[in-house]
Parts: structure tokens; sequence; C-alpha cells
């Protein structure tokens, strides 16, 4: 309980804009609110008040901890942690944040951000980050914070504020353990931004750093995109091969994603029967894990193949299958499947369709627009109908 009251008012007084020199000014030693703020001392009933009247707050709110409370919220955080429940974890941060509990704050919103990316875990993480800051918590607690606040915006699929974030860890200098994470992390998010140039440099970086095997193939899937899309098809290969071959038997999830990438390419060299082999594979491993996001990603290579063949009805059924996996707030991967529709109509001659189909595009994808008609298809020389 002492630790928790010194922390209330070391919070309170921080807000406040107050040093512990100022506080203390004329009533005590500023080390005697240097314990009480560690936790090494509970302050006396009279040294409550004089506080209390110095930071502008009723007495109450200095010594406002609920022991009970508290105890119900960990047990309630051990039991979101084995069902792997968010509102369980959600519940048993605010009741830590309530009574200033920052200890288990952190450890409740890193499972908490472990299994679910929402507004809700954003706040907490920024939050939570705050109140270890101003305790000086352990800085290496701190950067794992902040990491998950990027991974969060990137789950999310908020691109740019999740490379500006994992920008300016970097920035900080964290520990060097964490940088090759945060810099493959930074890499998966300039991806995704076709900021492709920008997005290899980190992940060599990442790789070269990087002691963590499957953190390294995850680096080496993103780098072999990255290629594809800026045509270096043999280096793509490449590192898709390494992913494929390194995962085998190993992970099953990151040997589907590199068979994913593999017939990707060989799409881009329009070999479309082992590309639809591979691509028919690893639809059914998608579809099984109910990984959605996966699964509209793959079905997309089926849009492409079927254009190619000018087999555009199919094509068509295969986008309107496509926007009933995708999430709302997935406007990057919606906003790709409205321009192969535009591309779609017009070569069928459906000029008005394909105009509302770009213009639609355009409203979805923003200022991301144009690079996405850049980039949507390497393997054409061409972009056509856009």
């Amino acid at each position: 309980m002492r630790r928790l009251i010194g922390r209330r008012i070391r919070r309170i007084r921080l807000n406040r804009g107050l040093t512990q020199q100022q506080l203390v000014e004329g009533i005590y030693e500023r080390s005697y609110l240097s314990l009480i703020e560690r936790g090494k001392i509970v302050p006396s009933a009279e040294a409550l008040n004089l506080f209390a009247q110095r930071l502008h707050v009723d007495s109450s709110e200095l010594t406002l901890v609920d022991e009970k409370a508290i105890n119900s919220a960990r047990g309630l955080f051990q039991i979101g942690v084995i069902m792997h429940d968010a509102s369980m974890l959600e519940s048993a941060w605010k009741t830590f944040n309530k009574f200033d509990a920052s200890d288990d704050m952190i450890k409740t919103v890193q499972e908490w951000a472990k299994i679910s990316s929402s507004r809700e875990v954003l706040q907490a993480l920024r939050s939570t980050i705050k109140i270890a800051e101003m305790e000086n918590i352990e800085l290496n607690k701190v950067y794992q914070l902040r990491v998950l606040f990027g991974n969060c915006y990137f789950n999310l699929g908020r691109y740019q504020e999740a490379v500006w974030t994992y920008k300016d860890i970097l920035n900080d200098c964290p520990p060097l353990h964490l940088i090759p994470r945060v810099q493959i992390n930074l890499g998966s998010a300039l991806m995704e931004l076709e900021e492709y140039s920008e997005a290899i440099e980190v992940f060599l970086s990442g790789i070269k750093h990087c002691k963590e095997d499957h953190r390294k193939l995850r680096a080496y899937l993103g780098l072999g995109r990255c290629y594809r899309y800026l045509n270096y098809r043999e280096q793509a290969m490449e590192c898709f091969g390494i992913v494929e071959k390194q995962s085998f038997n190993v992970d099953e999830k990151l040997h589907m994603f590199a068979k994913h990438a593999i017939a990707v390419l060989m799409l881009d060299s329009f070999q479309f029967k082992e590309a639809m082999v591979l691509l028919y594979q690893v639809w059914g491993f998608y579809k099984a894990g109910n990984m959605k996001q996966h699964e509209a990603e793959l079905i997309e290579e089926f849009v492409r193949l079927h254009f190619y063949q000018k087999e555009y009805e199919d094509a068509l059924r295969w986008c309107d299958y496509a926007f009933r996996l995708v999430p709302d707030s997935n406007s990057h991967i919606g906003g790709r499947f409205l321009i192969w529709k535009s591309r779609i109509y017009r070569s069928i001659g459906e000029i008005e369709s394909a105009e509302n189909a770009a213009y639609a595009a355009k409203i979805v994808l923003k200022d991301r627009y144009q690079k996405a008609i850049l980039y949507i298809d390497p393997a054409l020389e061409q972009v056509h109908g856009d």
C-alpha cells in the first residue's frame, strides 16, 4: 500500500508541475518526500494533509487505495490471460489504473495488447507509457510498451503512425537487443505504405543483427516482397526460398506465407498452372485458420490470374468475395480491389462502372492512391484503365 500512496503523490505532484523541493518547501526535508514516493515509508496523517493542501486535492485522494479491489483485479488478470479474454484484461487494467498500481498496469496491458488491437488498447498503452516514464520504471519495460504501441497501430492498419512510433524508438537509442525487432517492424510498416526502398534498407539492417530465427525469416519474407514490387524478381525468389526451406516442419504459417509469395512470383511470370496449385493449397490453409486478411490478399491473386486470362466475370466474382472478407478498417486492401474492379470494367467496356470504381478507390485510399496504382501489378509494364 505504501508504494501505491507514494506513486499517487508523485503522479499528482508531477501533473501540477511541482518539484519535490517545491512541495516540501518550509515543512519537510526533500529526502522525506523522496522516501515516501519510492514507497519506503508511509507518510504521517499530518504530512498527508499538508501535501494535499499544496496539491489542491482532498487528502483522501492521496490514500485512495482499495487492496480488496486490487487483489480482485489481479485474479481477473490471471483468468483473462488463461482465457485470452480481452474484456477481463481491460477491466483489470482499469482497476489498476484507478489506484495507480503501475506494475500491474504494465503486466496487464502487455497481455491485453497480445490478444487485441483496438482504440481502448491504444489508449491504455498511451496512459501506461506516460505513467511508466513519470515513475522512472525500468527503461527496458518502457521501450517494450512503446514497441507494443507501434504494433497496435500496425494491426489497426494505421501504418504511418506505426512508422512514426518505430522511428521515434530507434532515435531514442533503445537497448541493443530491441533494435532488430523494431527495424523489422518498421520495415513491415514501410512496406504497407509502398515505401519499398526504405523498407529494404531497414529489413537488411534488421536481418544483419537479428539473433531470433523466426523474426529473421519474417524479415526475409518482407524483404522479398519489397524486391518483387521493385521488379528484382531473382532477389525476391531467393528470399522466399530461404523462408520456405528454413520454415519447413518448423513453422507452418511462415511456410505457407512463403508458398503464397512464390505463387505470386510465378503469376508474375505467367506460370498460371504452377501458381494455381500453390494458391489453392495456401487458400485452404488460410480458410481453415480463419485468416481473413491473408485470405483477402490471396484472393487478389485469383483476381489477377483471371484478369490476365481475360476471364473478367470470374475476376469480378472474386472481387466481390474478397469484399466480404475485408473489414471496413482495412482501407488499403479494399482500395486495391476497387482498382481491380475499375480495370476489369474498363476491359469489358463498362466505362461508367470503371470510373465509379476508380473514384471510390481514390476516396478510400486518399493520398495512397497513386502509389497503389504504381505498384499494384509489377507484372504488367503499363497500368490499364486507371
